[in-house]
């Protein structure tokens, strides 16, 4: 799995409305760092730049937590658990106030989980 495709899978679980609101090709981009809103088709015309703010934040955090899992695995030689990803992120300032404490340790859990079975972690990062 691409690292981009992970991230979405992340935002689309915890922030599920905001994705449905953006739709499927501005998350793509907002992941890819392309931040280019066009209206769906069908779409509502309500102004959605705090949605995609939230979600741009929220792909940040996402991809900075995948990082320094991957840092942690690699200084450690073994898997982190979600609260030294937890203190790690803390420490190097990169949790987002925005985000409540409950999401954020779902996040942490659910990118421990997948990065444990390696779904991501052997493969090409498409994203810098």
């Amino acid at each position: 799995m691409k690292k981009s495709e992970f991230v979405i899978e992340i935002l689309e679980k915890h922030w599920e409305d905001e994705c449905d609101a953006a739709g499927t090709a501005n998350v793509e981009d907002i992941v890819e760092g392309e931040i280019q809103y066009e209206s769906a088709e069908g779409g509502s015309y309500i102004d959605l730049g705090e949605v995609l703010v939230t979600l741009a934040a929220a792909a940040t955090f996402v991809k900075n937590t995948i990082d320094i899992y991957k840092t942690l695995k690699k200084d450690s030689n073994k898997s982190p658990n979600y609260q030294e990803l937890r203190i790690e992120m803390k420490r190097k300032d990169l949790e987002l106030h925005e985000i409540d404490d409950n999401t954020k340790d779902e996040v942490y859990k659910d990118i421990c989980e997948n990065l444990e079975k390696d779904n991501i972690n052997n493969t090409k990062d498409d994203l810098d």
